[in-house]
């Protein structure tokens, strides 16, 4: 479940998914984050890319290159920069004045901030994204969002994996009186340093390899300090963060931000919506195929929500409007759901999987309205000739003709059965099928 029950379908989503800090394998990285920005287009929420991941990760800057005409319809999705900055070369000449300190500062050899300095990485980005390729000016500063964050995070006794409980960790023991006093010494030290220098990722590396050689937790402070930035990212964007599952759980709780990963049950999520058309055939590798005009003809073919000629735009609006009336219920009556669960749940009462088939084959007969009980005796009495059981389909039909099943407002029941019936035809056009 989403660590809170905000959906603003206008906020845009930030993917830090992108950042080559949180990526394992690159291939995998670039295939996951082409779906990722496939999907949640076609979801109709706009997504943000960091333009400095595009010099730091090859995963990244593959994919972008991929989707490049998406991004260039200036709409969605976006390059996230900073505020005075509008194209991809401005952002990187700032971003190169920014660091030029990087290159004195002490890194592990393994070290994934080593990037965060331009031209580190041997990534030639000018011969696939055009320099003057546009950015999306940030609402306010990552850097200081960052700072205030780790500060609070480095001064925090209380919660659990903050950085001071974890700087703690690594120097012996959270009750130790030495421990305790060396922590102090190096936080006190960080945030004086904080407030005078670029403040990165790689000056917190390096700055705890420069106090204390023997300190044994630096992974786990850097994965909490990873996860500060990521959170930050989504605040200065005013949006909502996708990450991975491993810095979600990094994540501070109490944070004003809609966090989400690959198994949160939320209308934000393209591996929910990926995975509840799978009941039909969908598979995850088919969304990559779609070329980027087929995804704009679907996102932006008709604005008007109930349109034949694109059902899975309808189909998308509908799992996002009933998914939330789900999660709403759960909360209520703290209905423990998990993902594989909220997935089969969804299959059938969205789809109902090969059981849609029999019914839109009938659909045709709602050329006038049908009240609820006749409708239940047509569903019923036809289901006797594919061997259902009558009177479990008439009466739930029933129920749901009479209790306004309207998933989508203004969306009568048969109406529904006839969009399911178009969206297959569209999933086998698209070659989704």
């Amino acid at each position: 479940m989403v660590n809170n029950l905000r959906f603003d379908f206008d906020a845009p989503i930030y993917l830090g998914t992108a950042d080559d800090a949180a990526q394992e394998c690159h291939f995998s990285a670039e295939i996951s984050l082409n779906f990722e920005i496939t999907v949640l287009t076609i979801l109709g929420f706009k997504t943000i890319i960091g333009a400095p991941f595009l010099w730091q990760s090859w995963a990244t800057l593959i994919a972008v290159d991929q989707r490049i005409k998406l991004f260039d319809n200036l709409v969605e999705p976006r390059l996230g920069g900073r505020q005075d900055t509008f194209t991809l070369s401005d952002y990187f000449y700032q971003r190169k004045q920014d660091t030029k300190s990087l290159s004195n500062l002490t890194l592990r050899h393994n070290s994934p901030f080593r990037s965060e300095s331009p031209g580190w990485v041997k990534l030639n980005w000018q011969n696939q994204i055009a320099p003057t390729t546009q950015v999306d000016p940030r609402i306010e500063s990552v850097e200081k969002i960052f700072r205030e964050l780790f500060i609070r995070d480095a001064e925090d006794e209380i919660l659990d994996d903050t950085i001071r409980i974890a700087t703690s960790h690594g120097f012996g023991s959270t009750y130790s009186r030495v421990a305790r006093n060396r922590t102090d010494s190096l936080l006190n030290a960080l945030g004086e340093k904080a407030f005078t220098n670029h403040f990165s990722r790689a000056f917190v590396e390096d700055f705890y390899l420069r106090e204390d050689a023997y300190f044994s937790n630096l992974d786990s402070v850097l994965l909490r300090t990873s996860a500060l930035y990521q959170a930050a990212n989504g605040l200065a964007h005013q949006g909502s963060l996708f990450t991975t599952p491993k810095l979600f759980q990094k994540i501070p709780s109490y944070l004003p931000l809609t966090v989400l990963h690959r198994y949160s049950i939320s209308p934000l999520n393209p591996y929910l919506f990926a995975d509840v058309l799978g009941g039909i055939g969908v598979t995850k590798k088919s969304w990559n195929n779609l070329n980027d005009i087929q995804i704009s003809h679907i996102t932006y073919h008709i604005s008007h929500i109930i349109n034949t000629q694109n059902p899975l735009k309808m189909f998308s609006e509908l799992f996002k409007q009933y998914l939330i009336i789900k999660i709403l219920d759960w909360h209520e009556y703290q209905t423990p759901i998990n993902y594989s669960t909220a997935v089969k749940i969804l299959r059938k009462e969205l789809l109902y999987e090969n059981k849609w088939d029999f019914l839109e084959s009938i659909s045709t007969l709602a050329g006038r309205k049908l009240d609820g009980f006749l409708a239940g005796i047509a569903i019923g009495g036809a289901s006797t000739v594919v061997g259902l059981n009558p009177f479990s389909m008439a009466s739930q039909t029933r129920f749901i003709v009479e209790n306004s099943y309207k998933l989508i407002d203004g969306l009568p029941f048969f109406d529904l059965l006839r969009m399911r019936k178009s969206l297959k035809k569209q999933l086998d056009e698209l070659k989704l099928l």
